[in-house]
């Protein structure tokens, strides 16, 4: 269990689902249609946004097994999977085993706190259903902000608290103050929903818009759009319409009413001031010790160390484990 002393520390909350030998691949079980929706969104994104994949490495935080790859795999110069925990990356590695794009894909073990790359060094980052998990934004935006490179690109997905059902509820409730406060609001999940068992805490947090950008701008990111996703998310459609017929019209909905942010799920574009130069630098020549900044080297075999005296263990070959801090000394 984490001690007391890290638990009086929010931003050091971390969803652990190594710890449960949770699958984020049973999660979408049955959810079909929000997957198909995603994808058909981030496509249209990154065709927009990014049109310049090709000469960019991409960062996929939170890519746990690999779920977004068909969006970006072809596309992208190089991918990091990146994600906290390694059991969701071992999947990712073992689903791309025998995959063309295999070779220009590295996998990453980090913190999304203190993400282990240098100033100035990632291309352009990608983070879907992370979001909820975080309750600081600054210190996460503040990091986003220092390793993207002038030119850079990040496409956030975040859990958006004022929907339209939201809405709904809240009016049926004769209580709207909760729905228009531009803050935050903490989720209460069904036991042991998402991996989350009985007793441990709930790390899941719904935004609204305005709250999420000005984070973001606080830090110097610009806000490039936003879109929203999911409109059909709801059981009450799902026992009506067919997955076929729920994307056919979410299709609809997101060229006509992309625009409004009344959905559960919202996409944001954001961007570092400068011009994009494109470089050849290997993955670990961008990694640093993510508890000190400082440069790493292999104490041995199965170590990365710093000259502070920083040491990672390294438990698989192909998975670069720089996590701080370490699965073992944290909790829900």
């Amino acid at each position: 269990m984490i001690n007391s002393a890290v638990k009086t520390k929010p931003k050091d909350f971390i969803a652990n689902y190594e710890m449960n030998n949770y699958k984020y691949s049973d999660f979408w079980i049955g959810r079909e249609y929000e997957h198909e929706a995603e994808i058909f969104l981030l496509q249209n994104i990154v065709k927009k946004h990014l049109p310049d994949l090709q000469e960019r490495e991409l960062v996929d935080l939170g890519g746990a097994y690999g779920r977004l790859l068909t969006v970006y795999g072809k596309q992208a110069k190089r991918i990091v999977l990146a994600d906290y925990s390694t059991n969701e990356l071992r999947q990712g590695l073992s689903n791309v085993m025998h995959s063309p794009i295999k070779g220009k894909i590295s996998f990453l073990a980090l913190n999304a706190y203190k993400m282990p790359f240098g100033d100035n060094t990632v291309d352009a980052l990608l983070s879907v259903r992370v979001m909820h998990h975080l309750k600081d934004i600054h210190l996460f935006f503040s990091d986003l902000a220092r390793v993207l490179k002038p030119g850079g690109k990040a496409i956030i997905e975040f859990a958006n608290k004022n929907h339209l059902l939201s809405l709904f509820r809240h009016a049926k409730k004769l209580d709207l103050s909760s729905f228009l406060r531009e803050d935050v609001t903490q989720v209460t999940h069904r036991k042991d929903s998402q991996g989350i068992k009985t007793g441990q805490l709930s790390i899941m947090y719904n935004f609204s818009y305005k709250y999420i950008k000005e984070k973001a701008q606080v830090v110097g990111l610009g806000v490039e759009a936003s879109y929203a996703c999911s409109f059909l998310r709801s059981t009450f459609f799902k026992h009506i319409f067919d997955t076929p017929t729920l994307l056919k019209l979410e299709s609809v909905f997101q060229k006509l009413f992309c625009w409004t942010r009344i959905t559960p799920s919202v996409f944001i574009v954001l961007s570092k001031k400068g011009e994009f130069i494109a470089t050849d630098d290997s993955v670990m020549a961008k990694l640093f010790c993510p508890t000190c900044s400082a440069a790493l080297k292999k104490a041995n075999a199965g170590c990365l160390s710093c000259p502070n005296g920083h040491e990672f263990q390294q438990n698989n070959s192909e998975i670069i484990d720089l996590r701080d801090p370490r699965p073992e000394v944290i909790d829900f």
